[in-house]
C-alpha cells in the first residue's frame, strides 16, 4: 500500500486475533494529511503508482496565516497539500517528478521527544538565533523604516517613543496637534518641524545622539525642540524655568550637554555658559533661533543613531526636597512604557484637549506624546494665571489637565465660591505632591468628579499607581495613591526585604520596566535605591486587599515623640481641615523630655485671620494630644522648590530660627 499515517504507533495491525502483519511504517517526509504525491512505496517498498490516493487541496499555511503573497522561496513551486512555507535552511521541497519521486520510506522516528527534535531542527536556524525564518518575509507595519527616517535594518521590531507621534501623524496629518494662543499646528506640520529641528540639532551638535539641555516656558518652540530630541535619538536633559542660576549651572556643569534650548525669559540663566545656544526667539542664542534652525533644515530628516530600549533617552534632576537634586537616566524603555501607560489608563482619544498649565519640563511634559499618540491636541499656555486657567476650563479649551495641587489651590480661589459647570472636561490629574483628605474632597466636589491622581517619582516616573475617578468617589480611598498601572507591580516591604501582607506599613517599592536605569554618575546611590530589582521610594505606606496603595509619608520625615510614630501628613490634613489654613507642612524640632515634638508652619487664606492657640486646639480635638502640634509659626509664603513643592527642610530652618531670633 502507500504511504499513509501510523495512527496506532506500536499496536498490532491486519486480521486475525494476535495481528499477524508487521506495523506499516511511516514515511518521514512530513506529508501532513494524506500522502505525498510523490511517495508511492508501500511499507515494504513495493511501487504501487495505480493507488495513490489524493486529498482535497487546502491552502498553504502562508496563506491560512494572513499573508496575501507566496514567500521568495515559493517562487514557481508546486503547492502541496497541506503545504509549509520552506526556508533555505531547510532546503526546498522536491517535486514529485524530481530524482527522488520514488523513494523508500524510513522509519518513523522511535519517541515523539526525536519527532519534536526533527521538526525544530528543519523549522529553525542558527542565522536567525533560533527564530523562526519565515517571519523574515513578514510585511512590515506602519512603524518601520520607511516611516522613520534613519532607521537602521532591524530596528523596525521596537517602537521608541517618537513613534507614537508618526503614527497619528501619518494617519491624521491634517488635524490640530498642538498650539499656543492663536497658533495651531496640524500633524503633518508639527512632524516636519520636528524632523527639521532633530536634523539641526545632530548637526549642531556634531552627533547622530545629541544630549541637549531644554529650558523655556509652555511655548510650541518649546514643544517642538522636546519632540525633536527624541526624533534625533539624543538625551534630553529637562531644566525648569524657575530655578535658580546657580542651580542651573551646576546641573549643566554636571551633565555636559552638547547644546541648550532656551527662550527670552530664561536666557539669564545661562548667561555665563560657554556652551553653544538655541534661542526660541529670533536675535536669541549664540547659534540662532529655532525658527531659522528649522527653517534651514526644512524638508531633511534626522539620522538614527544605533540606539536600543535600555539606552538613556532622558536625564532628569529629582526636586530636590530632601537635599542636592540626583540626575535620574530614564530610558527608551521607560518612556515608552510611560507613554504606553497613560494611553490605557485614562483612555484619552482624538478629542482630548490637553491643557498644558503646569510646566512641561516636569509632570505636565509626560503628557505630551500620549496626548499626541491618540490624536488630540496640546494647548501650550505660557502664563497660567489662576483665573486665567479657570476661564479655558470653563469655555471648554481643554479637555484634560495636569496640576499640582497648588494650582487647584489657586484655580479653586479664582472662582470666589462660585461652582462652574465645566462641560467639556474630562479628567484634572493632580500628582508631584501629596493633598489632604479635605482638600481632595473639596476638589472633587468643585471639579464634578472628574478629580483623579497619579503616584510616582522621578525614578518611576508619574504613573506607579493610579487613582481613577470612581475610585475617588468613595470617601475611603481619598488619602489613596489608587493602584498600580498594568506595568508595574508596587507593594509594602520591611527593612528585611520580604514583602509585607495587606494592612502592614513598610516603605513602599516598585518595579516593572518603568524603573530607571540609575542615577547619573552616582553607582553607590544606584545601589542603595535600586535593591534585588526593587526601587526603594522612600514612601512609608501600605497596601490594602484591594491593591490600593495609602502613603504615610517620606521614611525619613517620621517623627518619632515619647517612643510614638507621628506621620507628618496625618498632622496636616488635621490642620488644612480649619476654614483659615490654605496650606502647611509639619516637622520635628529637639525637645528635651520628648526627643521630638510636632510643630507646623502654615499659610492662611488671603484676608483670613486666625490665632495659633485656636489651631492647635483644633488639631488636638481631631488627632488627640499626641500626634497635634505643640507650636504653630504663621507665614506669608512657605518655601516652595521650582516645580511648587513645599520645602519642608526649608520651613523647618525658619521656623527654628524665627524660635531662637529675640
Amino acid at each position: 500500500m502507500g504511504c499513509r499515517r501510523r495512527r496506532f504507533a506500536g499496536r498490532p495491525q491486519g486480521g486475525g486475533a494476535g495481528g499477524n502483519r508487521r506495523p506499516r511504517r511511516r514515511c518521514r517526509r512530513r506529508h501532513g494529511r494524506g500522502r505525498h504525491p510523490g511517495c508511492t512505496s508501500g511499507g515494504n517498498g513495493t511501487r504501487r503508482p495505480d493507488r495513490v490516493r489524493r486529498t482535497p487541496r487546502r491552502l498553504p499555511r502562508y496563506r491560512r496565516h494572513g499573508q496575501t503573497g507566496a514567500p521568495a522561496d515559493f517562487a514557481g513551486r508546486r503547492h502541496l497539500p497541506d503545504a509549509r512555507p520552506r526556508t533555505e535552511a531547510r532546503g526546498p521541497r522536491r517535486d514529485a517528478a524530481g530524482p527522488d519521486a520514488g523513494h523508500r520510506c524510513r522509519p518513523a522516528p522511535a519517541s515523539r521527544r526525536q519527532q519534536l527534535s526533527v521538526r525544530r531542527r528543519a523549522g529553525r536556524t542558527a542565522e536567525n538565533g533560533g527564530e523562526p525564518a519565515l517571519r523574515k518575509n513578514r510585511p512590515d507595519d506602519g512603524l518601520s523604516s520607511a516611516a522613520r527616517p534613519g532607521r537602521p535594518e532591524g530596528s523596525s521590531r521596537t517602537v521608541f517613543p517618537i513613534d507614537f507621534v508618526r503614527r497619528t501623524a501619518r494617519y491624521t496629518p491634517d488635524a490640530p496637534a498642538a498650539g499656543d494662543g492663536a497658533t495651531v499646528w496640524s500633524y503633518g506640520k508639527l512632524i516636519a518641524e520636528v524632523d527639521a529641528m532633530a536634523a539641526a540639532l545632530q548637526d549642531r551638535a556634531g552627533t547622530d545622539r545629541p544630549v541637549v539641555a531644554v529650558c523655556g516656558n509652555n511655548t510650541l518652540s518649546h514643544c517642538t525642540t522636546v519632540l525633536a530630541v527624541h526624533a534625533a535619538g539624543g538625551i534630553i536633559v529637562p531644566i525648569n524655568a524657575r530655578s535658580s542660576a546657580s542651580d542651573v549651572g551646576a546641573q549643566i556643569a554636571r551633565v555636559g550637554p552638547h547644546l541648550i534650548y532656551t527662550e527670552p525669559a530664561t536666557a539669564h540663566l545661562f548667561a555665563e555658559t560657554s556652551l553653544p545656544v538655541i534661542g526660541g526667539m529670533p536675535g536669541l542664542g549664540t547659534l540662532g533661533d529655532a525658527a531659522a534652525l528649522r527653517a534651514e533644515f526644512a524638508g531633511r530628516n534626522p539620522s538614527w543613531p544605533a540606539v536600543g530600549m535600555d539606552d538613556v533617552n532622558g536625564i532628569k534632576f529629582t526636586g530636590g526636597t530632601s537635599g542636592v537634586p540626583k540626575a535620574v537616566e530614564q530610558s527608551f524603555r521607560c518612556v515608552a512604557t510611560l507613554i504606553a501607560t497613560m494611553m490605557a489608563c485614562f483612555g484619552f482619544d482624538d478629542g482630548d484637549r490637553h491643557l498644558c498649565v503646569a510646566p512641561i519640563s516636569h509632570g505636565a511634559g509626560t503628557f505630551l506624546i500620549p496626548i499626541l499618540a491618540t490624536g488630540g491636541q496640546n494647548r501650550l499656555v505660557a502664563e497660567p494665571a489662576p483665573g486665567h486657567v479657570l476661564a479655558l476650563l470653563e469655555s471648554g479649551e481643554g479637555t484634560t489637565t495636569f496640576l499640582p495641587p497648588t494650582s487647584i489651590y489657586a484655580i479653586m480661589d479664582a472662582a470666589g465660591g462660585r461652582q462652574p459647570a465645566f462641560p467639556e472636561l474630562r479628567h484634572v490629574i493632580y500628582g508631584a505632591a501629596p493633598m489632604p483628605e479635605e482638600k481632595v474632597r473639596e476638589a472633587r466636589t468643585f471639579f464634578r468628579g472628574r478629580l483623579e491622581a497619579v503616584y510616582g517619582q522621578t525614578e518611576m516616573p508619574v504613573v506607579m499607581s493610579i487613582l481613577r475617578a470612581g475610585d475617588l468617589a468613595d470617601d475611603r480611598y481619598l488619602s489613596s495613591a489608587g493602584r498600580a498601572t498594568p506595568f508595574c507591580r508596587v507593594e509594602a516591604m520591611d527593612g528585611d526585604g520580604n514583602i509585607l501582607p495587606p494592612g502592614e506599613i513598610g516603605e513602599i517599592v516598585g518595579r516593572g520596566p518603568l524603573m530607571m536605569n540609575g542615577y547619573f554618575g552616582m553607582p553607590d546611590e544606584t545601589a542603595r535605591t535600586i535593591v534585588d530589582g526593587w526601587l526603594r521610594t522612600g514612601d512609608v505606606g501600605y497596601v490594602d486587599e484591594r491593591g490600593f496603595v495609602f502613603l504615610k509619608d517620606r521614611l525619613r520625615d517620621v517623627i518619632i515623640s515619647g517612643g510614638f510614630n507621628v506621620y507628618p501628613i496625618e498632622v496636616e490634613n488635621a490642620l488644612v481641615g480649619h476654614p483659615a489654613v490654605r496650606e502647611c507642612v509639619v516637622f520635628s524640632a529637639p525637645d528635651p523630655k520628648w526627643g521630638e515634638r510636632v510643630e507646623a508652619a502654615l499659610e492662611l487664606h488671603d484676608g483670613a485671620a486666625a490665632k495659633a492657640d485656636e489651631i492647635v486646639a483644633f488639631a488636638r480635638d481631631r488627632i488627640g494630644p499626641v500626634k497635634a502640634p505643640k507650636t504653630i509659626h504663621i507665614a506669608d509664603e512657605l518655601p516652595r522648590s521650582p516645580i511648587g513643592k513645599v520645602l519642608r527642610k526649608d520651613a523647618r530652618a525658619w521656623a527654628l530660627a524665627r524660635k531662637q531670633s529675640p
